[in-house]
């Protein structure tokens, strides 16, 4: 008997493998709370009308094929779509399909397939067989009376079989986009190794009965190892594999015997997984789009109004200038970006973007230095001509150009009559909480730093296009330096006497900086005016269609997915 199960009182602590690995704007409270399932949402979750988790309609399109025997054509023609009701599929009630995101999973999972039939080493395997999930079940080693389980997890597709005289386990885990674009953390990969090699299979007939329970925190039912399901029996390899989505490549994350798994666990994962119930702080950010504990964070400031919406109805969202940008171009195109679909990396990231990226990585490094200092000659790359930051390398003139433009920067650095114990944030995200519209607000300032007692918000901007015209509408071209101004203005960031909104643009013939006055009341009003014009029809809208225009479609890096696009037309054409 599973030792857990009859603690159905303590729900559980369930840690994936992916909450291993955290960035600098990740909330460790937002991430505690998450893996707690005793802690309960304080208002119940409203529902989008299209499905918003991409591999939601892409699992359950494999779990028919692979574990119910459908054949694909018929596990697609199950989904949902527009105008549809929500589908239970395998288990899982799956929202209707946006028509753009119908072409992606049916790429992903067209793709996904191909890898694995195309796999070498599993073409010499045996009785391959789709299997899993696993989990590692466990009590924490200072067990007391109604000490809470604990279970590791990971997610993707698990697959089990011998090879030569291995019992293998294999976890395929497929990514949006291509295979191997993002690095792995080793506390990530050894989490995943770990439950595989030391986990027990969930008992599908179990919790397919009723999986409510389950998925709201009580301990998953298990199948003992002794069970005559091939999935049960314990490993003596266990083998990680990532699968690009896009382009159906394989990536071997990690290979190796079941003992190695556990050893690379105990040396690069287990603390950090024991630091996750631990947490020291609150970072205000994206993450509070989904917490549970939002109402008593002390870091999201609460700014009701500041939108000037009314209307809480719809699913909570986040809101940026980019998202504005985005929905301004197409409304289709802001949802494909919400949906996080690959976008074209050409179309995405030109030879101009990544010159400006570089550069502000650059400007990071340095306005990172404790105690702050200018940044001075000494600080250019050494090699104007090839140089690399922020893992984005320029060559030849768009190398010489960006360094140029960092000794633009030399001019104007912020820190040139700053002291040296003055706070600075480089690339600091702020949020803000509008409860009247459900939306919380984020900006992500390039820096953030106090001059004589009082915030200041720069964004930097890069161009060859020469400087900003004189009588330019700033707020009305950098909708970042609208938005700025009413974080400020709402107390989002503190506003002090000398408090300004800065836009430097650095050029390689010199910078041009402008310096915007949040305490101004004009300035304030034009500001509203802007992000209320730009937030407006984004918010009430539900259909997300697609708004053809020849200027935008030529350079949208959405094209593949959208349904109006010549190759999508196409295709739906063709007999």
């Amino acid at each position: 008997m599973n030792p857990l199960n009859h603690m159905h009182d303590n729900a559980v602590i369930r840690i994936y493998s992916s909450s291993a690995t955290t960035s600098q704007k990740s909330c460790p409270t937002y991430l505690a709370a998450k893996t707690d399932y005793s802690v309960k949402r304080p208002e119940r979750k409203k529902f989008s009308r299209f499905t918003d988790v991409a591999f939601s309609p892409f699992s359950a399109v494999l779990e028919l094929v692979e574990n119910h025997q459908v054949p694909l054509d018929g596990a697609f023609s199950r989904l949902p779509l527009r105008g549809d009701s929500a589908h239970d599929i395998a288990g899982e009630l799956i929202a209707p399909l946006h028509e753009g995101l119908l072409v992606w999973v049916r790429d992903a999972v067209h793709n996904y397939l191909r890898a694995l039939e195309e796999d070498r080493r599993l073409q010499t395997a045996t009785s391959l067989r789709p299997a899993g999930p696993w989990v590692r079940q466990y009590l924490p080693s200072d067990t007391i009376v109604g000490s809470r389980p604990y279970e590791l997890c990971a997610w993707g597709r698990g697959y089990v079989y011998r090879h030569g005289d291995d019992t293998v386990r294999e976890l395929r885990i497929p990514v949006m986009g291509k295979a191997g674009a993002r690095q792995r953390a080793d506390a990530e990969l050894a989490t995943a190794a770990y439950v595989l090699a030391t986990g027990s299979c969930i008992d599908r007939e179990v919790m397919d009965r009723k999986p409510g329970p389950y998925r709201g925190g009580k301990p998953f039912p298990l199948l003992p190892s002794t069970a005559p399901s091939p999935a049960a029996a314990l490993p003596s390899r266990v083998r990680l594999v990532e699968v690009g989505c896009v382009d159906g490549l394989p990536r071997v994350l990690y290979d190796n015997t079941a003992e190695a798994a556990e050893a690379f666990f105990a040396s690069s994962a287990a603390d950090a997984l024991s630091a996750i119930r631990r947490p020291v702080t609150e970072t205000a950010g994206r993450d509070c789009l989904d917490c549970k504990i939002r109402p008593e964070c002390r870091r999201l400031h609460s700014a009701p109004g500041f939108l000037g919406i009314r209307d809480s109805s719809r699913p909570r969202r986040v809101w940026s200038a980019t998202t504005g940008r985005y929905f301004d171009d197409c409304p289709a195109k802001a949802h494909f970006r919400a949906l996080s679909l690959p976008p074209d990396e050409k179309s995405e990231k030109t030879a101009f973007v990544r010159r400006g990226d570089a550069v502000h990585a650059w400007l990071k490094q340095l306005h990172d230095r404790k105690p702050r200092r200018p940044c001075a000659l000494h600080d250019l790359p050494e090699n104007p001509g090839s140089w690399s930051a922020g893992g984005w390398t320029l060559e030849g003139e768009h190398a010489r150009q960006a360094t140029a433009m960092l000794a633009a920067h030399l001019e104007v650095c912020p820190f040139l009559d700053v002291a040296p114990e003055s706070s600075a944030y480089p690339e600091q995200t702020v949020a803000a909480d509008d409860r009247r519209a459900d939306v919380v607000i984020v900006a992500d300032a390039d820096l953030l730093y106090q001059r004589d007692g009082s915030w200041v918000y720069r964004e930097v901007k890069t161009t060859t296009n020469g400087f900003v015209a004189d009588g330019t509408d700033l707020l009305v071209r950098y909708q970042q330096l609208a938005l700025a101004v009413l974080l400020f203005r709402a107390g989002a960031i503190p506003m002090g006497s000398h408090s300004a909104v800065e836009l430097e643009q650095l050029t390689p013939a010199g910078p041009d900086l402008r310096v915007i006055d949040p305490n101004s009341a004009s300035v304030q009003e034009r500001a509203r005016e802007v992000i209320h014009g730009l937030t407006r029809n984004w918010h009430a809208d539900e259909e997300y269609l697609a708004r053809p225009n020849e200027k935008v479609c030529g350079r949208c890096s959405y094209q593949r997915w959208c349904p109006v696009s010549p190759r999508n037309t196409q295709d739906r054409s063709a007999p």
